[in-house]
């Protein structure tokens, strides 16, 4: 009876063990792919020796998801907020929240966030101007902020959101070790005269088609100019000669 016994206790204990391998391997970890939810994928594990486990940890996420950033996009910085209704703040500490997708603020030494970005007109930290925009992704509307690249008639914007957390837990019950990495992704967007924003393809014969109406010979820009849309400032640079008189 009591062999029996211990076959059903190791048997459970095998299974148990199999469910907790399963769970925190790599293959499990879903790239989210777009930018049309904010919440991030969040990838777990657990180990009993904090040494070893930041250091291998470390390298394998940082190769598979990507850039490793910060969940804030600056530390609290004096802002400059400009509201739709005409009103000007520049009294505020703020920061911007990337995982949560907020623009934070201090008030009465409390953190808060702004309860409406819509009635936001810009924000700007640092020298980097931040709008509140709709945006198209995958045939479904979302909202978001957005960094203006380049301003006009045709606005370049960049997207960031936080595409993964990873979450570096200590087994060990005498302490209280949680560590947390977060990957970032960008992705462009273009605005034309304030209206819904839409993704950027990223191949040359996709962005020709997009501006294929307008009196611009885009085609022959990109060809002359030597034009990489994998670079930010080429990317830039293109949309300004598109905006041009």
């Amino acid at each position: 009876m009591k062999s029996l016994v211990k076959l059903i206790i190791s048997a459970i204990c095998i299974l148990l063990y199999m469910q907790v391998i399963a769970q925190i391997s790599p293959a499990n970890v879903k790239n989210q792919g777009n930018v049309k939810s904010h919440s991030a994928n969040t990838y777990s594990t657990t180990s009993g020796n904090q040494g070893n486990n930041s250091g291998a940890g470390s390298s394998g996420m940082n190769q598979d998801l990507g850039k490793e950033c910060s969940m804030y996009f600056n530390d609290w910085t004096k802002a400059s907020v400009t509201l739709t209704d005409g009103k000007y703040l520049s009294d505020r500490m703020v920061r911007y929240n990337i995982y949560n997708q907020q623009m934070e603020f201090v008030h009465e030494g409390d953190t808060a966030a702004f309860g409406d970005p819509e009635e936001i007109s810009t924000v700007v930290l640092n020298g980097h101007e931040f709008i509140y925009r709709d945006f198209e992704c995958e045939d479904e509307v979302n909202k978001g902020y957005f960094e203006v690249l380049v301003n006009g008639d045709c606005q370049l914007l960049l997207h960031r959101c936080i595409a993964f957390k990873y979450i570096e837990e200590c087994s060990d019950p005498n302490t209280n070790f949680v560590k947390e990495r977060y990957y970032l992704s960008e992705k462009y967007f273009i605005s034309e005269n304030g209206e819904t924003a839409i993704l950027l393809p990223n191949k040359k014969k996709e962005i020709i088609v997009m501006f294929e109406n307008s009196d611009k010979d885009i085609k022959t820009y990109i060809k002359e100019h030597k034009i990489k849309i994998y670079k930010e400032e080429d990317l830039k640079d293109l949309i300004s000669y598109y905006n041009s008189d």
